[in-house]
Formats: structure tokens, sequence, C-alpha cells
């Protein structure tokens, strides 16, 4: 898992999301599960669980990602430690994550996929980047 915003908010993959003792440790209280290749996580109650597949790609669902998008950012503005997760974690994640914090820091969407980028490797999909600009312009209009 790479964090985003220390001690709030973090990206990772399926595995990590469906680990509660590593949740436990980092103090995560909600998961964003954005896998369509996944079983749903099996979590325990005390652990809030938003799940959003979108697929990688041209072919993302524009309302799953903007509803994975504005919770995300709502979560991190209300201080909820927050992961969201992929399948690898590589591109879906990172994408909505940057997105988040750009809706919630008022910062470019650019400017916070660098600064997620350098805190970890990504493969970001140019084709859902594109779409993930979109939502955000529309998001902070």
């Amino acid at each position: 898992m790479r964090e985003v915003l220390e001690g709030k908010f973090w990206t990772g993959n399926a595995h990590e999301a469906r680990n509660p003792e590593l949740l436990y440790q980092l103090g995560v209280r909600v998961v964003i599960d954005l896998a369509v290749e996944e079983s749903p996580a099996v979590l325990p109650r005390e652990l809030a669980y938003v799940r959003c597949p979108i697929d990688d790609g041209e072919s993302a669902s524009r309302e799953m990602l903007r509803l994975a998008i504005v919770t995300a950012s709502s979560l991190v503005k209300e201080g909820i430690p927050t992961l969201v997760a992929c399948s690898a974690g590589l591109s879906r994640s990172p994408s909505v994550a940057a997105a988040a914090m750009s809706v919630h820091t008022g910062r470019s969407l650019h400017e916070m996929v660098t600064e997620v980028g350098n805190r970890g490797p990504t493969d970001i999909s140019p084709a859902l980047l594109g779409i993930v600009a979109s939502i955000c312009e529309e998001v902070t209009q």
C-alpha cells in the first residue's frame, strides 16, 4: 500500500484490501474497491466497504468513476482513513486517489497524479485518465 495522505488515505491492490489485519494496523475504516476482476471483499463489520467496479481504460463507467471520486474526496475531507484499491493497485486506484485529492485540495489533477506516482509505481491508462480528468472538471465546477 502507498500512503497518499499521512495516516488518512492510501492506494493499494485487491490483496491488501482483503487483509483485515493490515487494514486495522493502519487504521483504515473504509475500503473503496474498484476491482472488476476480483470477488467482492468480505470484511469485518467494523470496516465500511464501497464497491465501484471499474474497467481500466476507455470502457470505464463514468458513473462508477464519479461515485468513487466523490466518495473518496468526501472521506478525505472528513478525515476518515480510507483505502482505494483495484486489482494490481497501479492504474485505477492511483487515478481515483489523485482525482479525489485534486477535488479536495483544488490542486490540478496532473499535479496530484505526479504526487501519487512519486510514492510508488503506477501504470495509469491514458484513456482512463482522460475520463477521470473530465469528471474532475465536472465535480469542481
